[in-house]
């Protein structure tokens, strides 16, 4: 009998299977949208725990590809992108709240400082490249917004990883395959790249499966179990 973890991969396979399906037939689906409300549900059934950051994450994205599907005109694009934001900073103070245990050095600040200036001009080099394509007002802005909350949303997930335990595992891959999956989506959708949508499908998949076995896998096979339940990450 498969275990949860397998059956959540899985889910997640299967969903890139039949949006690179739908890609490739050119059919009218929002693959990307069944796909959340599947591991939305699977999340609700098997969480292990109630924390209102990571359902209000699910509740965003998933209003935002209903509007993405059903929208009109540059709401087709601004809305989505702005609630997908909202998800993102919900994930920023899930990652935030489970570092308690951690103790922060001055050093600390300096890494954190210049990742965070090196990744800024990473996303400014992207949106510069998109900029000419991009024709709907205030877009660019919105994008560089999105992107500063992915870095610092790294940051988190890099810091929440010390601790070693499952949970941070599976929430730092879940951060680093969304990442991915959001920096391809939007090169693909403004240069028109039609073959980097299977390499977003295969990220944004699996990156929701990673942040589903966050939810649900417990951490009492861990050797950090016991310092988060005593410290109360």
């Amino acid at each position: 009998m498969l275990s949860i973890k397998n059956k959540v991969y899985l889910i997640a396979s299967f969903f890139f299977i039949w949006s690179c399906y739908v890609l490739f037939s050119n059919y009218s689906l929002n693959v990307i949208l069944l796909a959340e409300i599947a591991f939305f549900i699977v999340f609700l059934k098997h969480k292990t725990s109630t924390d209102w950051s990571v359902i209000l994450f699910w509740s965003f994205f998933i209003l935002s590809e209903l509007l993405f599907t059903f929208s009109k005109d540059y709401i087709n694009i601004l809305l989505p992108t702005l609630l997908k934001l909202f998800g993102y900073l919900m994930l920023c103070v899930c990652g935030f709240s489970k570092q308690k245990a951690l103790s922060v050095k001055r050093f600390d600040y300096l890494i954190y400082g210049l990742l965070i200036f090196l990744n800024t001009y990473v996303v400014r080099a992207i949106i510069d490249i998109i900029e000419p394509f991009i024709t709907v007002k205030y877009l660019v802005e919105l994008y560089f917004v999105l992107g500063l909350a992915l870095i610092f949303l790294g940051a988190f997930a890099i810091r929440y990883r010390l601790i070693g335990d499952s949970k941070s595992k599976y929430f730092a891959l879940g951060v680093l395959f969304l990442t991915l999956s959001e920096i391809i989506r939007v090169i693909a959708h403004n240069l028109n790249l039609l073959f980097l949508h299977y390499f977003q499908y295969f990220f944004f998949s699996f990156g929701l499966s990673f942040f589903v076995l966050f939810s649900i896998v417990e951490n009492k096979n861990d050797s950090a179990f016991k310092l988060i339940k005593t410290r109360g990450v």
